[in-house]
């Protein structure tokens, strides 16, 4: 919802790799929520972009 509080669309690449690093929730950390959402988003034949470069900053350890 681009209207709610928390929307985090406009945030740059390295913010949100910042706060993905550190996140963590009751269905476990961001970091393996983001590589779940990419793995089943390419088993349906979907390539979103920043969301996969995203995914690849996370598996090569970088930091923001």
């Amino acid at each position: 919802d681009r209207c709610h509080h928390q929307y985090a669309g406009r945030l740059d690449l390295d913010d949100q790799l910042r706060l993905v690093q550190q996140g963590i929730g009751q269905s476990g950390a961001n970091p393996d929520y983001v590589e779940g959402t990419v793995r089943h988003l390419e088993e349906m034949g979907i390539v979103e972009g920043p969301l996969h470069e995203l995914l690849e900053r996370l598996e090569a350890g970088e930091r923001s």
